[in-house]
């Protein structure tokens, strides 16, 4: 590699500033950055294992890190096993694993990781280990390599000590070594647990969590479990339920979990979703995403910095009903600020669920509906909280078709605004509806 070029990236990377506490520090997308999401995602600084020599980043791709780095954390998965869904793939690995009881892999995810922390400036580094895991592809491919006679299945908990042994506890046992030779933290996401709106994702991923470590592959580890090994759960699609059992779920997490060995924190590393998104829903559940988790984090005290949700396909889908739509509304809002939630602040007849949000160091408020029943929307009353004299709402209703935007009229009484729609609105779980306050 060029060492002039090197030096650059690196220097280029060092010099970013400090982020900003924003709410747009909770939230990311993948691949590159945005203005309204401070972390990225993304599988292409990974690692390949097979027999050719561990390739080094390319120039292009340090570059593409280095200006990551300038305005997101990142959260890079690396390699190896990734999705586990390409058999060749998959047998290459875990034979290479097996060929030199994984020298090779703990060597190139030091190497990886070291780099990764000598770009990051004041910015974090979270390496996942795998994307998916718990699905049937995931476990399908396992079970062929290990020839184990084992049937595939979502959730499989027969899979877990193949994922821990052979890829978990080695590339953590790296990541520990490059942590504390650099003296920069590298931060451990587990691989993801998908459809975690099913209980059986939670069942699983607490199996996978109080699994004890035998060190075949990672002898330092030997002896550990899990939740000794990683900094941060990572979780998919939680928020496309229309229950309250996205919370339940959540709740129960950090009840069981956060605070146990390593752990500080469970994040969702994929909301919303290429199939959500390309349907015309991909605003919707970004509002639900936002509102939710937001909402929860205060609730329970979440540091600012355990707290993510990162969408994707946030860039996917007609116009006007994109994620990136609807979180570039709310920021064209708030701007660069960070919010407190009043509790019960909104009020309704029907099934919503509603969020009120005080938008801190601004006079703005924003409100976040989303029926979770089929209705008629024509008012609705949200609390004064101090505020007094005339006020000014906009609606922005979010559905497959697009945005509409509509001006409220409000009436001040007993200590609430009652905002009203110039004509009611038939809606659906299918609506959400993100409503801009100022006085």
């Amino acid at each position: 590699m060029n060492k002039v070029w090197r030096t650059a990236v690196l220097m280029a990377a060092l010099a970013a500033p400090a982020a900003q506490a924003a709410w747009t520090d909770n939230f990311g997308t993948h691949y590159a950055p945005t203005e309204w999401a401070h972390t990225v995602r993304d599988h292409k600084y990974g690692v390949t294992l097979n027999s050719a020599p561990v390739e080094a980043l390319s120039n292009e791709k340090l570059g593409t890190l280095a200006t990551l780095y300038q305005s997101s954390d990142a959260v890079l998965i690396i390699g190896g096993l990734g999705s586990g869904r390409d058999q060749v793939l998959v047998n290459d690995y875990m034979n290479g694993i097996v060929a030199d009881g994984g020298a090779k892999w703990r060597n190139a995810v030091y190497e990886r990781a070291t780099t990764f922390t000598a770009m990051q400036g004041s910015r974090s580094t979270y390496v996942q280990v795998g994307n998916e895991i718990s699905s049937s592809i995931m476990s399908q491919m396992l079970h062929n390599w290990a020839k184990d006679g084992k049937k595939a299945a979502p959730n499989d908990e027969s899979m877990i000590p193949l994922y821990v042994e052979y890829y978990l506890a080695p590339t953590a046992m790296a990541l520990n070594a490059a942590s504390a030779d650099t003296g920069r933290p590298v931060n451990v996401v587990l691989g993801s647990a998908i459809n975690y709106a099913n209980r059986k994702a939670a069942i699983w991923l607490s199996a996978l969590l109080n699994y004890k470590v035998v060190g075949t592959y990672a002898p330092e580890l030997a002896g550990k479990y899990v939740y000794e090994l990683v900094d941060v759960a990572s979780i998919h699609y939680l928020m496309g339920t229309d229950t309250t059992y996205w919370r339940t779920a959540l709740d129960e997490f950090k009840a069981n979990w956060i605070g146990k060995g390593r752990i500080k924190a469970v994040w969702s590393t994929e909301e919303g979703g290429i199939r959500s998104a390309v349907s015309g829903f991909g605003a919707i559940s970004a509002l639900r995403g936002f509102a939710r988790y937001t909402s929860w984090w205060q609730d329970n005290g979440i540091g600012k910095v355990d707290r993510r949700c990162i969408f994707w396909g946030a860039q996917t889908g007609p116009a006007g009903t994109r994620a990136e739509d609807a979180l570039q509304q709310v920021l064209a809002f708030t701007g660069e600020a960070d919010l407190s939630e009043f509790k019960g602040g909104v009020t309704l007849a029907g099934s919503y669920d509603n969020y009120l949000f005080d938008v801190l160091g601004k006079d703005r408020r924003l409100a976040v509906i989303l029926p979770v029943a089929s209705g008629s929307l024509g008012s609705f009353n949200v609390a004064a909280n101090g505020w007094s004299g005339p006020l000014y709402a906009t609606a922005h209703v979010f559905t497959s078709a697009g945005k509409q935007s509509y001006t409220l009229s409000s009436v001040l009484k007993n200590g609430q605004y009652t905002l009203t729609f110039p004509s009611a609105l038939a809606v659906t779980n299918r609506h959400a509806i993100m409503v801009e306050i100022t006085r």
